[in-house]
């Protein structure tokens, strides 16, 4: 017997699914007499459709599936009164051995491919740290480096205000200005979008605390950076992606204001216009929080109020975008409700329809279940892509040897064959980013296991992991 769904003489169409789309799905049992497809729908009863056979080894079906999700399936095979299930291998292969059905995703027809964003190179920029421009300074409040070379510092000793935590304040002035200075030689390295970490008003370096979602950090510069930064960006050729921090504001907003910085609050007032934002077990101090760091207060995306604020005519993603902003990316879009994420698409799209939204999902996003919910990223209407963290793992331990080369073929190809084509076109595609170790750290560093970022933050590479581990990058690279 023998069914490899990449196969086109098995699976007509490979990977994903349009709903106007047939597939014809032969299977090759010469020695059995009647096959059966066992399909099941997401969340439904298997249903069992016999397959014609058309000649002396070939049964085959055609597919038509019309309903937007994922459908899974495997075969029944029959010789007399003898049965015998194919499963899908972890080889691809057919067996018996593992009860793993084959999955289709099948998407909206009218979820069209972002040409201008495909085959790019894409630059993330961690704004305080690359490049200073501007004399911008106000809003520092723990330490400012005057020396751009400076190590970064993280244990908390080194903070006499941090009280023992780890407060992200200490700053290096990078800016909107230093970005636009930079914006020529980024042209020159083939760049052609730059992703953002959040650049909106907070009182961290890092700035996932959100302060303002209306407003730029003042140590990064003005809207009129912003918009000058944008302009130049789209001369050169080049796209600007935000960081779109949702799922959570800082605690020291405009809108909990914990720290009591700014006027009212929901963190001060029942009658504040924000209070419906936040979810209050036992106002004031006992509030939800992303996991459990309460300077992140979580924010009730299913808020009416809120999810006009962001999401509305006028909102927040309509207002960057008007901006200059050509796109997001929504940091944690497992914490965010499929609605509130279609929410954003269509405010995205309504502004440019050429716009894009990527989300941070860090496992396969066609089949991703978070909080018991599977999630329906990738159909059409939610996120036209993700960050394509299963690419970094398998090319890490490709050349770390972890990997045989069949396992990291099947690896990169459950995603291509998963994902909708609009989504593979555009795959945010990386060997490092902001949440993870640095990439010459993973490869050649000792691993951390369960020691902590104290430990983490005084750890060096000598010079014969350092040799070693830029061969292994450049190898990394060209993967």
């Amino acid at each position: 017997m023998y069914y490899s769904s990449r196969d086109k003489n098995c699976k007509s169409v490979f990977g994903a699914l349009k709903t106007d789309q047939s597939c014809d799905i032969t299977v090759y049992a010469a020695e059995f007499d009647e096959c059966f497809l066992v399909l099941r729908a997401d969340g439904q009863e298997r249903v069992y459709w016999r397959m014609p056979k058309i000649d002396n080894e070939q049964f085959k079906i055609t597919l038509k599936l019309d309903k937007i999700g994922l459908s899974f399936y495997s075969f029944l095979l029959k010789k007399g009164s003898y049965e015998r299930r194919f499963w899908r291998q972890p080889d691809q292969s057919s067996g018996s051995v593992y009860e793993r059905e084959w999955q289709i995703t099948v998407y909206d027809k009218t979820f069209k491919p972002l040409k201008k964003f495909g085959s790019g190179i894409m630059y993330q920029i961690f704004p305080d740290r690359f490049c200073q421009g501007g004399e911008y300074k106000q809003g520092f409040e723990e330490r400012f480096h005057a020396n751009w070379g400076d190590t970064p510092s993280f244990a908390p000793t080194e903070n006499p205000r941090a009280g023992g935590r780890v407060i992200n304040n200490d700053y290096f002035g990078g800016d909107l200005k230093g970005i636009e200075k930079k914006l020529d030689y980024l042209k020159a390295l083939g760049i052609t979008e730059i992703y953002l970490n959040p650049i909106f008003e907070a009182h961290s370096n890092h700035r996932y605390n959100t302060a303002d979602y209306m407003k730029i950090d003042p140590t990064l510069g003005t809207l009129d950076d912003f918009k000058s930064l944008c302009k130049k960006a789209h001369k050169l050729g080049m796209k600007i992606i935000l960081d779109g921090v949702f799922s959570h504001t800082g605690s020291d907003s405009i809108y909990f204001n914990k720290e009591q910085r700014y006027e009212g609050g929901a963190f001060n007032s029942k009658e504040s216009e924000y209070f419906s934002w936040f979810n209050f077990k036992k106002w004031p101090n006992d509030y939800d929080s992303w996991w459990g760091f309460m300077t992140l207060p979580e924010t009730n995306e299913n808020d009416e109020k809120f999810s006009q604020f962001i999401t509305g005519e006028g909102g927040v993603i309509d207002y960057w975008m008007k901006q200059g902003a050509d796109g997001f990316r929504l940091d944690v879009a497992d914490e965010l409700p499929d609605s509130f994420i279609e929410k954003i698409r269509t405010a995205v799209k309504r502004a440019n329809p050429d716009g894009i939204l990527y989300g941070e999902v860090w496992e396969d996003a066609s089949n991703k279940e978070a909080y018991h919910v599977r999630r329906r990223y990738l159909l059409g209407y939610e996120l036209d892509s993700v960050m394509n963290y299963p690419f970094k793992e398998a090319i890490v331990n490709f050349v770390q040897g972890n990997f045989d080369g069949t396992v990291f073929l099947n690896s990169i190809m459950d995603i291509l064959e998963n994902y909708p084509k609009p989504s593979v076109d555009v795959l945010m595609n990386l060997l490092g980013t902001h949440d993870t170790e640095r990439i010459l750290t993973r490869l050649v560093g000792e691993p951390s296991g369960n020691r902590g970022r104290d430990w983490q933050s005084v750890q060096k590479l000598n010079q014969n992991q350092l040799e070693r581990g830029y061969r292994m990058l450049k190898l990394a690279s060209l993967l």
